[in-house]
């Protein structure tokens, strides 16, 4: 079992599976055309003031019930276990 993060236009799944089912997962967004043109629209406003306000390594996510703000202090890349 594997924990998969599904990232799309800022959307996050998460949930525990199977690695046989993650493909499955990974197709569980589905926006329509005008759907991801609005998200767009309002994105824009939000990445301005990130870029205003903000350095490089801060990042927004935003959920149903609220947003976090995370700022980035050290990252190591792991590669060794990415499912192909």
């Amino acid at each position: 079992m594997v924990e998969a993060t599904v990232m799309g236009l800022g959307l996050f799944i998460r949930r525990v599976v199977k690695r046989s089912d993650v493909r499955e997962v990974r197709r569980t967004i589905i926006l329509t055309e005008k759907q991801m043109k609005e998200l767009e629209v309002v994105s824009i406003p939000v990445i301005e003031w990130l870029d205003i306000n903000c350095h490089p390594h801060v990042s927004l996510i935003i959920d149903p019930d609220g947003f976090t703000l995370n700022e980035g202090v050290y990252h190591c890349p792991v590669t060794d276990y990415i499912l192909d």
